[in-house]
């Protein structure tokens, strides 16, 4: 035994001898204890650190020798950047939950596709990068039908999504990212596959990674959902793809029955179904949801439009504000079949509005919403009167257009060669009402 900060150690003699009489298959014998006892009475010391202040035991184990040690800089760090949301920070799992048929897959993909083009989705911001995608539910011909639409409605180069995105239609396949074995818990090879799917995506892609999408929790956990044990394993899987891959891990979940019956100011994190652990180790959440009738009228929206609407809010973000939210209506695309969201931005009426006015607009807003694309001026002028659908007079309703233009609730555009074709629009029509 030597240390070399014990100069002149002279206890060799005493060592080697116990060290001779050491026996492991012996209990009341020698132990290595009895060594190490010798050799410290005749001055031997354990070798240690002292730049880290870890002894060699503790750097061989979970934590690295420097990586408890603190690094404050004299100047303020760079501002956060986010995936999507200005919530989601790179390397981060986030979790986003809402009842069945409230769009969730359908936006992730759309966030995909502007990440791929580099373009904002309405006022949901996106950072461009590549994405990796996981669809537990869907196959090759539903996926690529989905995308399609996407691609028409948001005016994406195809050949750019392509590249950028890699999607697996995994319906039908075993994608548990854990296992419960001998009632525990453990996360199985699927983990490190999609690490190394995501690092040559990127390579191939030439941007890294921002999103790795999995949909949905109840497909990937090997557990129950309910117990935080089982909840809290697969989140640290997740947690793992994040770190290791630099993306946001975004994990779809479901929401309980009750949700339905709730408004949409008591929607929060502890909607999405399961354990706690769910929204406890994500660092940032939302849920998504249908609009209620209260956000409806407040809105100016007719409850015949009220089940296209879609709220995506923030229920919880560690990393910048949690609340506030952004407005979608599913718009259908008749060529592929598919409901795609776009993004809205829903007026409010002012606490100091006449109802009378209140009510026109509502009115008018209707009009225009029934057919989208088809409606002018004149068209409004038409229904006005008493007696008309709109009950205000010629003057009001001219009146009203003019107003809703300048507030940003309607503008007027040229009409498309199938908005006139649908809606028998003449060439002399150049201008159509539609709301923002």
């Amino acid at each position: 035994m030597q240390n070399k900060y014990v100069s002149n150690y002279v206890g060799t003699g005493d060592v080697m001898a116990a060290f001779d009489g050491y026996d492991p298959e012996r209990i009341d014998g020698i132990t290595v204890g009895t060594v190490f006892k010798a050799a410290q009475d005749n001055g031997w010391t354990r070798e240690f650190n002292h730049s880290s202040g870890l002894k060699p035991s503790c750097a061989r184990g979970i934590f690295g020798d420097d990586s408890g040690n603190i690094c404050i800089s004299n100047s303020c760090p760079p501002k956060r950047s986010y995936i999507f949301a200005d919530r989601v920070t790179p390397g981060t799992l986030c979790t986003v939950g809402g009842s069945g048929g409230t769009s969730k897959t359908m936006l992730m993909m759309q966030i995909a596709v502007a990440m791929a083009c580099g373009i904002r989705l309405g006022d949901l911001q996106v950072t461009e990068g590549a994405s990796l995608l996981l669809l537990g539910e869907e196959d090759h011909a539903e996926r690529d039908r989905r995308f399609g639409g996407i691609c028409e409605h948001m005016s994406a180069d195809p050949q750019l999504v392509q590249r950028r995105i890699k999607c697996f239609a995994a319906a039908g396949i075993d994608i548990r990212l854990t296992l419960k074995k001998d009632r525990h818990s453990q996360e199985t090879a699927l983990g490190n596959e999609i690490i190394q799917l995501a690092k040559q995506h990127s390579d191939e892609a030439g941007v890294p990674i921002r999103l790795i999408l999995i949909d949905h929790a109840r497909l990937v956990l090997g557990g129950d959902p309910n117990a935080a044990d089982d909840v809290t394993q697969l989140t640290r899987v997740l947690t793992g793809i994040a770190n290791q891959t630099g993306a946001a891990v975004v994990l779809i979940a479901h929401s309980p029955k009750s949700v339905m019956g709730k408004e949409g100011d008591q929607i929060n994190a502890a909607d999405i179904a399961g354990s706690s652990a769910f929204v406890d180790n994500s660092r940032a959440a939302f849920m998504a949801y249908g609009m209620r009738k209260d956000e409806a009228k407040f809105h100016h929206i007719s409850e015949a439009d009220r089940s296209s609407y879609v709220r995506l809010s923030v229920v919880k973000a560690n990393y910048a504000t949690s609340w506030g939210g952004y407005w979608f209506k599913r718009v259908v695309m008749p060529n592929w079949e598919v409901a795609v969201l776009e993004s809205v931005n829903l007026q409010s009426s002012s606490p100091f509005q006449r109802k009378s006015i209140t009510a026109l607009r509502d009115r008018i807003l209707s009009e225009l919403r029934a057919k989208v694309g088809g409606v002018t001026s004149r068209n409004l002028r038409a229904i006005s009167g008493v007696a008309g659908r709109l009950k205000a007079s010629d003057a009001a309703v001219r009146r009203e257009i003019g107003a809703m233009k300048e507030e940003g609730l309607i503008e007027s555009r040229k009409p498309t060669a199938d908005e006139r074709k649908r809606f028998k629009l003449s060439q002399t029509v150049r201008e159509v009402l539609v709301p923002v």
